[in-house]
């Protein structure tokens, strides 16, 4: 598993002679409650600089010394609204003082911390800010503002939230926390829809 893409990848065949994949799921007792939406995680992460010629850590190209304020997209589509939504952002700066950072969601303020200036040996410092927030169905907007003149880099921006079981396409992708019989109610199903359990490798059951 990649932590850092944004797909999820299953292969279904390997070697001469693949596994056969029709196989239904024993009955199992269920829960009484009904689980309509499922944990999704969004994330926005560029690595194409370094602070230092050396490291494993990458960081945004864009710089903002060249203009401190920055708009990104979050689109969150299916979006339980109901739910609290918790948003990550790691952010660099190098300053021979201090740098502040604000951050806010859809025109409501987040979070404003400080990055602390550069010491003698450093190249850039970095501050993680973490904040649980209402989001919207669709696009949101997350604002980033930085002191004026201070450069100053993304590392990362990430969002969990709560999807609806939701069918709009061909297929949905989706996994949950939860253990055991559970009882999901999927809508946009209809008489063809067919829900796969992909487990183990080898081990693809027919719900």
């Amino acid at each position: 598993i990649n932590p850092y893409s944004s797909y999820s990848y299953y292969f279904v065949t390997e070697g001469e002679n693949p596994q056969t994949l029709v196989a239904d799921s024993s009955a199992v007792s269920v829960s009484g409650t009904v689980v309509t939406s499922y944990p999704e995680h969004l994330l926005i992460e560029k690595d194409a600089y370094s602070w230092y010629t050396s490291g494993r850590n990458l960081f945004d190209s864009y710089d903002f010394v060249n203009g401190n304020s920055k708009n990104y997209s979050l689109l969150t589509p299916d979006a339980d609204t109901t739910r609290t939504a918790w948003a990550t952002v790691v952010m660099t700066a190098s300053g021979s003082s201090s740098t502040s950072v604000k951050v806010s969601l859809n025109a409501q303020s987040l979070s404003t911390s400080v990055i602390s200036a550069v010491g003698q040996y450093d190249h850039a410092m970095m501050n993680t800010i973490k904040r649980s927030s209402k989001i919207v169905n669709g696009e949101n907007i997350l604002n980033i503002q930085t002191t004026a003149g201070h450069n100053a880099r993304l590392d990362y921006i990430s969002l969990n939230y709560d999807r609806q079981l939701k069918l709009n396409g061909s297929f949905l992708s989706f996994s949950h926390y939860l253990t055991g019989g559970q009882r999901m109610q999927l809508s946009g199903a209809d008489a063809a829809t067919q829900i796969w359990r992909i487990g183990a490798a080898g081990d693809a059951v027919k719900q």
